[in-house]
């Protein structure tokens, strides 16, 4: 038996702000509700996700025969059996489709859960499982954000003061010769974090950006002070496989099912119903590897305002191998979201410069850059 532990630390060399742990505030624009095609006067830039010590996974564990015991910030079978057998050259980074087509989480959003105990198993013939539980708070009172409708959180780890996502995983994963496949199942409950909406929080609340991927959007626009059900579930699964044709050929692939659960005792069922599938095939002879992936999501919830509309992704990609650990990176993607799974509006603070323009739905996006393994 081995104990272990791992602290990972996510950092930016793009932006400084993304490493200081904090995000630039800009005071709240008057343009809130943009006509389509407008600009909002105040715009809040794109840093990415706030970085700081400590802030990937965390783990002290115990290593046996018996399999892999760890507690921490874990991250979860939705990464390391599910996006990374789909999109194993992309990761979640560009060209993958994290974050649109596939995710980790039924909000695809996160990797990893708070408070959670990970259980992996022993590795049997090509076969091995793991399971998650995360323990869920629920009983902090905690102040609500005017702005985002979502419940406050503080970093305080005091009694009762640092509410929790509950999340439960079930990973199965064979990997033998040229095949890997893998089934992820997971559920979470944040009923905490969804606040009932004010006048103020209506817009955050509203089916005009669609479920925005957070469970506390709603798809429809709830009255204010409706009650947000304490049973209030989300659910996803997939299966994802990849096979070794030989010959530099790789093809992956990935079908998911996402369920945002009825968000508020004035809405009538699921907010988000979504199925996705993705593919990818990869090439690669000597220093070079090209690909190109391609995906779709189709919402069909009843109670959705884009029921029956697909959301639609491409990527490509290309690596150049400078030494065995260090390539050279392009990157393209472009992402049709006529299912509205991104946002088109932000909190009152700042509005996207896309408005509510129903023809403005698609992103493009590229990167040049240099990959380092360690």
């Amino acid at each position: 038996m081995a104990a272990y532990f791992r602290v990972e630390n996510d950092l930016s060399i793009m932006n400084n702000a993304t490493n200081q742990g904090v995000l630039p505030t800009y005071a709240a624009s008057t343009a809130a509700a943009l006509t389509p095609g407008a600009n909002s006067t105040v715009q809040k830039t794109t840093t990415g996700v706030a970085s700081s010590w400590g802030n990937g996974e965390l783990a002290v564990g115990l290593r046996s025969s018996a399999g892999d015991f760890a507690f921490g910030a874990l991250n979860n079978a939705g990464l390391v059996y599910g996006q990374l057998t789909a999109a194993p050259t992309q990761g979640t980074s560009f060209a993958g489709g994290y974050g649109t087509v596939l995710g980790a989480d039924p909000t695809l959003t996160v990797v990893r859960w708070a408070n959670s105990f990970r259980y992996l198993t022993p590795n049997y013939n090509g076969f091995e499982g793991s399971f998650i539980y995360a323990a869920k708070q629920n009983q902090a009172s905690v102040p609500v954000s005017a702005t985002s409708g979502v419940a406050v959180t503080t970093t305080s780890l005091g009694l009762g003061l640092n509410n929790q996502v509950g999340a439960k995983e079930l990973g199965l994963k064979y990997a033998q010769g040229p095949l890997k496949v893998a089934y992820v199942a997971s559920k979470t409950s944040i009923d905490s974090f969804c606040a009932a909406p004010s006048s103020s929080a209506l817009t955050n609340l509203s089916g005009t950006a669609g479920t925005a991927n957070n469970p506390c959007f709603s798809a429809t626009v709830l009255a204010t002070g409706s009650a947000i059900l304490t049973n209030q579930d989300n659910k996803q699964s997939g299966l994802f496989g990849s096979y070794d044709l030989g010959g530099g050929w790789l093809v992956t692939g990935a079908t998911q099912k996402t369920t945002l659960g009825q968000i508020g005792n004035l809405t009538t069922g699921n907010q988000s119903d979504r199925t996705a599938t993705f593919l990818n095939a990869q090439y690669t002879t000597g220093a070079h590897t090209v690909f190109v992936s391609n995906g779709s999501v189709k919402e069909n919830a009843a109670a959705n305002k884009y029921n029956g509309n697909t959301s639609k992704f491409t990527g490509v990609g290309y690596n150049y191998a400078l030494s065995k650990m260090t390539s050279l990176v392009a990157r393209y993607e472009q992402f049709d979201d006529q299912a509205r799974i991104l946002p088109l509006t932000g909190t009152t603070a700042y509005t996207s410069t896309q408005g509510t323009d129903a023809n403005n739905l698609k992103r493009v996006r590229s990167m040049l850059g240099i990959n380092m393994n360690f």
